[in-house]
């Protein structure tokens, strides 16, 4: 009977000793991030570029020839629709609970890299030069008509770069466990560019007058033009910093719900409008509204 108390004394205190062991180890915090989503994205920012004044490119390009060349009556044109090419990885995290004990489904963060290429500045220069061609003189009237050629001098100037930032981001997302989910949040990004250039180009258009002799009673002179592309020249510029502030938004996609493989998979789209800052060492600081469009895929531990 003795021997029975003590078996069962010792039975009560191992499992005592059992149950606040498993106690503890329930309690034991989490660390405080855990690496939960790989993402890969592609995207652009599809708007116009910022118009360049002529002093602006001469300070891009102070050995230029080209721009040396254009003075008296310019034509100045907008500039034309720009896309900038972004890509971009990332890692995503999984933040804990203020309980310590498991991790929020709703709330995330986001850090990785990301590349952007694309003309910030561009403009279009035009010189027109009247020459004159011929003289005509009527047989009837004896009145005489001067005929002019127009030959059009067009220089294009654009200033792009290649760009590597750090991009970070919070996201706030509904339920996680939904086919689809919604997400937004705040982002930032910064870095610098690895390839900054000014390029110019000159082209000519020449009027090439011919004689067409069934209708010379009407109209006996007629001009088609020559296009031709006479001369390129490549600036390197500086190394230029850019920042961005923007508001991430977008809809997720899970590829299934029962297979384990696709369970994990996700496809999304993504939009960021926001504010970019650029600092151009030859020109100084630019501030920019932006909106980044995307399309990636998403894949997920949970």
């Amino acid at each position: 009977m003795k021997t029975l108390k003590i078996k069962l004394s010792a039975g009560v205190l191992l499992a005592s000793c059992l149950s606040v062991s498993a106690q503890d180890q329930a309690q034991e915090p989490v660390k405080g991030l855990r690496v939960n989503d790989v993402y890969v994205q592609v995207g652009g920012n599809l708007g116009m570029s910022r118009h360049g004044t002529l002093n602006e490119f001469k300070k891009l390009a102070p050995n230029s020839d080209l721009l040396n060349k254009i003075s008296g009556d310019v034509s100045f044109y907008k500039g034309y629709n720009n896309e900038n090419v972004s890509f971009i990885s990332s890692v995503g995290f999984k933040i804990r609970n203020k309980e310590k004990t498991d991790y929020l489904d709703n709330l995330s963060f986001r850090v990785g890299i990301s590349y952007l290429n694309g003309t910030s500045l561009s403009g279009y220069f035009n010189i027109n030069e009247t020459n004159g061609y011929d003289t005509l003189t009527s047989s009837v009237t004896g009145n005489t008509f001067y005929l002019d050629s127009v030959t059009s001098h067009s220089f294009n100037a654009k200033y792009s770069y290649d760009q590597v930032r750090l991009d970070m981001n919070v996201l706030f997302s509904t339920q996680s466990e939904s086919r689809w989910s919604l997400y937004t949040g705040m982002g930032i990004s910064f870095g610098m560019s690895i390839n900054a250039e000014t390029t110019i180009s000159y082209n000519k258009n020449e009027p090439r007058p011919f004689y067409e002799p069934s209708l010379q009673q009407s109209s006996p002179n007629y001009y088609s033009s020559t296009y031709r592309a006479e001369k390129t020249e490549l600036y390197r510029n500086q190394t230029n910093i850019g920042a961005s502030a923007y508001i991430p938004m977008g809809v997720d996609f899970r590829f299934g719900n029962k297979k384990e493989f696709w369970k994990h998979l996700h496809l999304f789209y993504e939009m960021r409008p926001g504010i970019n800052y650029t600092s151009i060492p030859e020109l100084g600081n630019q501030t920019n509204a932006f909106m980044l469009h995307s399309i990636g895929v998403r894949y997920s531990r949970s």
